[in-house]
């Protein structure tokens, strides 16, 4: 009966979640059906494959003092892969990203310290796995074109809705043991969108930030998503080429196998894609 009743309960907590995200994720997909908002009264489809050169910096703890990620093998650039698909008027509209990240760097460090079942002064490695999901609608709010020389300017706003789950392990490469937890939940971002450009050339920035606001979430603490971006666009192929920079800060705290896990993740680096418009 015990038994029955923790299953009861983990089934509910996770339906829970899911209601939780399903609901805001649903208002904003339905917002095309509305053609007075900006984006929308005359809409294009847009695909944004992109490949990224991304870090994973911060600290961690498992039943111990805060260990810098560095020493647990992890800070160095790795290559992975991202997609994105816009659907509006270029500026104002729906935006989803989808950021899959699986850094297994092969060097070694010694712990500094023990980490939960791990033993100070162990030689380890870890592993970072990341699946990231970002719904985020952007409305025109300000707009100014400068005729004689070109060049323009947009601001906008807008609800940006995330999730991510996390899965981070340490292992001993002088054992067989090892640790690992689970990081996951929705977190809401009121963002901004700045954006020029003159002819062909123009920059985009995105700042969104959250005071520890987040869904049925391991997550708890500060949040930001920045993300700068060039683009180029090729009017006879209809192509653009953007290139930026991004960072994710994505603070954390659970319980995992009886220690308190606490960790700071900070993910940042370059990335490099194509926008295709159909």
């Amino acid at each position: 009966m015990v038994g029955n009743s923790v299953q009861l309960k983990h089934h509910l907590g996770a339906l829970k979640k899911l209601l939780t995200l399903a609901l805001p994720a649903a208002l904003l997909a339905a917002m095309p059906a509305c053609s007075w908002l900006p984006g929308f009264d005359d809409p294009q489809l847009a695909l944004h494959p992109y490949y990224t050169q991304f870090e994973v910096e911060g600290r961690t703890s498992m039943g111990s003092p805060l260990i810098d990620l560095n020493d647990l093998g992890l800070g160095d650039h790795e290559s992975d892969f991202g997609s994105g698909v816009t659907y509006g008027d270029g500026f104002s509209g729906l935006r989803f990203d989808v950021l899959l990240m699986d850094q297994k760097p092969k060097q070694t460090e010694t712990l500094p310290a023990n980490y939960g079942t791990l033993m100070g002064g162990d030689s380890v490695r870890s592993e970072f796995k990341m699946q990231a999901f970002r719904l985020s609608y952007t409305a025109l709010v300000y707009e100014y074109e400068h005729e004689e020389d070109e060049w323009w300017v947009k601001v906008g706003v807008g609800p940006m809705l995330s999730y991510q789950e996390i899965k981070f392990r340490v292992d001993s490469t002088t054992s067989t043991s090892f640790e690992r937890f689970k990081l996951q939940g929705g977190i809401p971002f009121p963002a901004a969108t700045l954006a020029a450009g003159r002819g062909p050339l123009s920059v985009t920035a995105i700042y969104a930030y959250n005071d520890d606001v987040a869904f049925g979430a391991d997550f708890e603490g500060t949040f930001q998503d920045i993300e700068i971006r060039a683009n180029y666009y090729f009017e006879d192929q209809d192509i653009t080429v953007f290139a930026g920079w991004r960072r994710l800060d994505l603070p954390g705290s659970k319980a995992e196998d009886g220690f308190r896990v606490d960790a700071d993740f900070k993910i940042s680096g370059a990335f490099l894609g194509l926008e295709l418009v159909f």
